[in-house]
């Protein structure tokens, strides 16, 4: 499962750095005037947030995959230029299900600090496709009808995001480095930025 996850992510990388680099040299052959938003130092203009549906794959002691809700909030610490950026986001899930069988819960909260390239790297970016890598920390925790789980551990992440008839939309990945009580995890989600 951890090589098809990092092959998924290298190809997304590798099509995302190849799409934008095409894009750029259209753009320069075109001469196109940029984009005359202004700039703003202010909270709003740096805070991104998006949503969507994951995939949280378990395995190692405990085996599986669990369909999530997703949260995507981002806030941009440092902007370098019009299309680069050193950001705080989240990729955030849960579930929360009642039914004759029991209850069940899930929560998955990981933090990244993460390095943007391109679409929506900032608010002046004006590029169709756009990438981000970065590193952080994830929790997970679980109640499976009375079954307690609880999962701390270092991340990996990388997103490819892309303008599709005038809305941006990302596919978000995370992959576990470090792991606790022999879980290694796998977060795939799809979503769009609002």
């Amino acid at each position: 499962m951890r090589t098809l996850t990092l092959f998924f992510l290298f190809f997304s990388l590798f099509f995302a750095a190849r799409a934008q680099e095409s894009t750029y040299d259209d753009y320069l052959k075109k001469n196109k005037k940029p984009k005359t938003i202004s700039r703003s130092d202010d909270l709003k203009d740096r805070f991104y947030f998006g949503g969507g549906g994951g995939i949280y794959l378990l395995s190692g002691q405990i085996q599986g995959f669990i369909p999530l809700v997703s949260m995507a909030p981002r806030l941009n610490l440092k902007e370098f230029g019009d299309n680069r950026s050193l950001s705080l986001a989240s990729n955030a899930g849960f579930i929360l299900q009642f039914g004759s069988l029991g209850t069940f819960t899930a929560i998955y909260l990981p933090m990244m600090a993460e390095y943007n390239i391109g679409h929506l790297a900032t608010r002046m970016a004006d590029f169709p496709v756009g990438l981000s890598v970065g590193l952080g920390a994830e929790y997970f925790g679980a109640n499976f009808l009375g079954d307690k789980v609880r999962h701390w551990a270092g991340i990996g992440s990388a997103a490819v995001y892309f303008g599709l008839g005038g809305r941006s939309y990302f596919i978000r990945a995370s992959q576990s480095l470090t792991y606790s009580a022999g879980v290694n995890t796998t977060f795939l989600s799809l979503g769009n930025m609002f």
